[in-house]
């Protein structure tokens, strides 16, 4: 009877240390797993830090909690950082915008300036309109000389009306004086034969105050012929025809 109960305590105290031992080995495995878990969040976490180069995990007390509360708070300060950044990046702008508009307008402004400049220089330079450019025609001989503002009437050349400009003729010479009084540098007009006038060429022939003549060839079967001189300095120009008893018209006058 002893001998039996006493193998039945010794079997008891196997299976209680069996059960010990077990329940060690399932703690052991448990706290070894949350610790080889607790690696593995810290070093992705490690990773993803590296990764954004942005902050530092500086927690020491091992607890996934107090990583993560201290990821959470930096996270925090990098979003204030930038929302300031982005404040001064918009003012920078607004400041930028500014800045291009008050430039604008200077310089608008600066065109406006040169370009009214430029205006009162031409005033000063050019007979732009018809009265300026006949009121420069003055006496001569055998000329008659056409204006909108006189009632001479008008002429034709090649079937075209011109009621501003002068004709030269009827006569074995006639000529016109320009009074430039030194005040242009280039002058230009167009010549041809007066209609229902005699076909006879002519002679033009252009004379700076009474220097030398410059002389060409009118050519009666053209409806118009272009000429242009180089008047710097001129006080006087003596537009001179010898039209052969014909009557040539000088038209489309410009000088600057």
């Amino acid at each position: 009877m002893k001998k039996t109960e006493g193998k039945q305590s010794k079997g008891v105290k196997k299976n209680v240390l069996k059960l010990l031992i077990k329940i060690v080995v399932l703690i052991t495995a448990a706290v070894g797993g949350a610790a080889v878990y607790r690696i593995s969040v810290n070093v992705r976490l490690n990773k993803l830090i590296d990764n954004s180069k942005a902050i530092n995990i500086t927690n020491n007390t091992g607890s996934i909690e107090g990583i993560v509360y201290e990821l959470i708070n930096q996270l925090k300060e990098k979003d204030k950082e930038l929302s300031k950044k982005n404040d001064e990046i918009i003012k920078l702008k607004e400041e930028n915008a500014g800045l291009k508009v008050s430039n604008s307008s200077s310089e608008a402004a600066v065109g406006q300036d040169t370009s009214s400049t430029a205006d009162n220089s031409d005033n000063d330079t050019k007979a732009s309109t018809d009265a300026e450019v006949m009121d420069l025609f003055g006496d001569g001989e055998a000329r008659t000389v056409y204006s909108l503002d006189n009632d001479e009437g008008s002429f034709k050349i090649a079937g075209e009306d011109y009621y501003s400009g002068v004709t030269i003729g009827n006569a074995e010479s006639g000529c016109v004086y320009v009074n430039l009084k030194k005040k242009y540098k280039h002058i230009s007009f167009d010549v041809g034969r007066v209609d229902e006038c005699p076909i006879n060429d002519g002679k033009l022939l252009l004379i700076k105050d009474e220097g030398n003549p410059k002389k060409y060839d009118l050519d009666a079967e053209k409806s118009l012929m272009s000429f242009e001189l180089d008047v710097t300095g001129t006080d006087r120009l003596k537009i001179q025809i010898d039209p052969d008893w014909t009557t040539y018209g000088i038209v489309n006058v410009k000088v600057e």
